[in-house]
């Protein structure tokens, strides 16, 4: 006999593939399990095919236990055979009708059912499994009301039937109606929910304390793992006496992406939450060659050996921001100003452009007296250095994203490179340590000059081959940019940038020098340098164009005074506009910080608050101060990962809603720098002004 669903072949009972696939098996994977017994490779989904009959029927006590139980089949043969064999009316197969046309058009729709996913939210459910019981809610509700305005009850049941993957099916006309009465008593999610089941048991729901003491674990910038974190978590719930929750709970809610964005700011800390989380100020391309110049240094992580010893240097490189060719570089054994002279001077002189723009970094490199001297004299040749924003790499992206190109596809071939290092933000910028240490060995280690010439290698490599980030190779488009530039360096241009030294003997409190064929002099004011510095000779630091300073250091190089005169300083001017983009992105910037961490802190109080309500029913005191103790500690740890990202707390509850100083404050104004003296070095206060 056959009944849909069902076919008895000698007392056996066989069932249809389309049986396992209408209750959610997937059909690619009951392809392969036919396949396999066919071959003989397995036991399990034996099946036949009649004589004069293609379709497929399956053995049913050849399907496996466990599957059973996963789809919520009936439990044996027999029970399949009372259910799938039940009474149905002769007419219930009449074709499509109108309602079912209607009932699959309702079905795709989203705007129907898109309002019923919140209800099977706070279950564990997977998002395809939330909108099959939405859109099921939607079909049941209409499928009662439609009831009660007279359309037949069987073309109902023909239309509900032929939907796919709707959650409740059955063949048996008088129970699917049974359900139907128990969705207007129960309601619609209590009746859907109770006769599904996910791994033998019913969908549960998690409190909002054991979801909140999951998020504080997970949140700590400790990063815990997912089974340290299920291990801490029923901890705190055993010490309650509650029940303890299972490892594919924390999974699942730890895998939640909006959880997870608004969390893993303080699990992986603020370096992580700019790169991956936080958005950024887009910038327009410069549209010719020396536009934009933009300089930096980084460590490369390639030792050599030198003297008996390991060692590594630091890379100073500066690009031409329109064409990305690297137009200067230098070596030294740390990031230091002498390195970033070396690396410009070797621009201009290779280049001879004259940049409107030069964005720095603001290590000690670029922030020193030094430094400022050599900005003021740049100035003077119309070329605006500018430092990039405090906590703000991207401001200067283009070369720091070369770094990453230079080591990741260059230098990576080599043997010898260990990657970028510990401080790495790529997945796979790190070697092994065994491959570490076997890089560190006597048999790989280079000389200086091998590793000096590597890497000239891959730089000029680098500008003659690259054609991946703009229209071109780097090398042929400076070339064809610089042709249509005026603005140009001469050679006495470039000797006056980098500046010179004299050796001079103070006499009678006065420093004078001739150069091209003027005088300078300089009086040393302070008695007390006067008196220390008389009849010795010193190191005069100047700038060729910039006179009306000097510095003067001992043989040693230590700085020992300066000496300067009045003198008007180029300012280094914005426009309007840039200042209003400036402020009108840090103003957003500062808003999207803020909705970040709203109520973050407020959720672990109220866990702590949850945990404190309820009674200590495991008796365990010291359990419970334990687990209090670490949860204190945790805490204090995201406290202070608020404070990195500047973030003010308003009470001892820790709520807070403003944000505190950050490294851009949005008031950007035109600046005029100023003279300063060197702040590095403190000159004593002559000893007779100091008493009085």
């Amino acid at each position: 006999m056959e009944k849909g669903y069902l076919r008895i072949i000698n007392n056996d009972t066989y069932v249809s593939k389309q049986f396992l696939v209408d209750n959610g098996y997937n059909p690619r994977t009951l392809e392969n399990h036919l396949s396999r017994y066919n071959k003989g490779k397995a036991f399990s989904f034996a099946n036949k095919k009649e004589l004069g009959d293609n379709m497929i029927w399956i053995f049913y006590n050849s399907i496996p236990k466990n599957l059973i139980l996963k789809y919520g089949l009936p439990r044996n043969s027999d029970e399949a055979k009372k259910i799938l064999n039940n009474a149905i009316p002769d007419d219930l197969d009449r074709g499509n009708s109108y309602w079912e046309g209607q009932f699959k058009k309702f079905w795709f729709e989203k705007g129907n059912w898109v309002r019923y996913l919140p209800m099977y939210s706070g279950y564990l459910l997977g998002e395809n499994q939330k909108r099959a019981y939405a859109k099921t809610h939607y079909i049941v509700n209409l499928t009662i009301r439609l009831r009660y305005k007279g359309v037949p009850k069987i073309e109902l049941y023909n239309a509900y039937m032929k939907l796919p993957h709707i959650i409740f099916k059955t063949n048996s006309y008088r129970y699917f109606w049974e359900k139907m009465k128990q969705c207007e008593k129960k309601g619609i999610p209590e009746t859907l929910i109770h006769d599904f089941k996910i791994n033998g048991r019913e969908p549960y729901k998690v409190s909002i304390m054991v979801r909140g003491l999951i998020q504080l674990y997970y949140g700590t910038p400790k990063g815990y793992n997912i089974p340290k974190i299920h291990k801490l978590v029923n901890s705190d719930l055993r010490a309650r006496g509650l029940l303890t929750i299972s490892l594919s709970t924390v999974y699942k809610i730890c895998s939640d992406v909006e959880m997870k964005n608004r969390w893993d700011a303080l699990r992986y800390g603020k370096a992580y939450a700019k790169n991956n989380l936080f958005p950024y100020l887009e910038r327009e391309e410069p549209e010719a060659v020396g536009d934009v110049y933009e300089i930096d240094s980084t460590r490369i992580n390639f030792p050599f050996k030198e003297d008996g010893e390991i060692r590594y240097l630091n890379l100073c490189a500066m690009m031409d921001v329109h064409t990305r060719k690297i137009v200067g570089y230098s070596f030294a054994d740390s990031e230091n100003f002498e390195a970033v002279k070396e690396c410009l001077k070797i621009a201009f002189i290779e280049n001879h452009v004259v940049p409107n723009h030069i964005v720095c970094d603001n290590g000690s490199a670029y922030t020193n007296y030094k430094f400022e001297n050599l900005t003021n004299l740049l100035n003077d040749f119309g070329v605006n250095v500018r430092h990039c924003k405090v906590d703000n790499p991207g401001d200067k992206g283009h070369i720091e994203r070369w770094f990453g190109i230079l080591q990741e596809s260059y230098l990576n071939n080599h043997v010898g490179f260990l990657g970028e290092g510990i401080k790495s933000k790529r997945k796979n910028g790190r070697k092994n340590r065994h491959l570490e240490a076997l890089y560190k060995s006597k048999k790989y280690l280079i000389s200086r000059i091998e590793f000096i010439d590597l890497i000239k290698e891959e730089i000029n490599n680098y500008n003659t081959n690259y054609s991946k980030v703009v229209d071109g190779i780097p090398d042929k488009l400076f070339r064809a940019g610089k042709k249509g530039i005026t603005r140009t360096f001469k050679n006495f241009d470039i000797a006056f940038i980098f500046g010179k030294m004299k050796r001079i003997k103070v006499s009678r409190s006065k420093v004078k020098f001739v150069l091209d064929g003027r005088k300078y002099a300089y009086t040393i004011w302070s008695s007390k340098w006067a008196n220390k510095l008389n009849r010795t000779k010193v190191h005069v630091y100047y700038q060729p164009l910039a006179m009306e300073e000097i510095n003067l250091f001992d043989s040693q190089g230590n700085f020992l005074i300066n000496l300067q005169r009045d003198k008007s300083i180029k300012q280094i001017t914005y426009t309007n506009n840039e200042i209003k983009a400036y402020q009108h992105f840090h103003e957003k910037m500062t808003k999207r910080i803020k909705d970040n961490f709203e109520g973050i802190f407020e959720k672990a109080v109220d866990t702590e608050e949850y945990l404190s309500e309820l009674p200590n029913l495991s008796m365990d005191d010291e359990l419970i101060e334990k687990m209090k103790a670490i949860r204190m500690q945790d805490k204090g740890l995201i406290r202070d990962a608020l404070k990195d990202y500047r973030l003010k707390e308003l009470d001892d509850k820790g709520f807070f809603d403003t944000i505190g100083n950050n490294p851009y404050t949005g008031e950007l104004k035109i600046y005029t720098p100023k003279p300063k003296r060197n702040t590095k070095f403190k000159i004593l206060k002559d000893e007779t002004t100091s008493k009085k």
